[in-house]
């Protein structure tokens, strides 16, 4: 069975400058190079403080490294600490703790 997570960030107050962010994930504990990181990319969602994304099959009871990077025309973040997450067993979403990520 796979489930998925739902990550909340927020913009900074640069927010009109940016115009999205990736978002990367992988297994917790995996160490590089074991697995890589996966990559979705979420554009800017305008003028809201807040934003959403599902994560989308994932394991349940599981742990995951997140991070982030924003982008804009002038190029990309460096990336966001890097926050573990653990799925649930038989609950589809579960807040994340914060992530920040500035564009450059």
């Amino acid at each position: 069975m796979r489930c998925c997570e739902r990550v909340q960030y927020a913009a900074s107050s640069a927010a009109d400058v940016v115009a999205g962010f990736y978002v990367y994930y992988r297994p917790y504990g995996s160490g590089p190079p074991a697995v890589e990181y996966q990559r979705r990319t979420v554009p800017s969602a305008g003028s809201r403080s807040s934003h959403y994304l599902t994560l989308g099959g994932l394991v349940p009871d599981s742990a995951y490294s997140l991070r982030m990077a924003a982008y804009n025309r002038f190029g990309v973040s460096r990336f966001s600490n890097t926050a573990v997450q653990k799925t649930l067993g038989n609950f589809t979403f579960r807040p994340i703790s914060a992530i920040n990520a500035l564009a450059v």
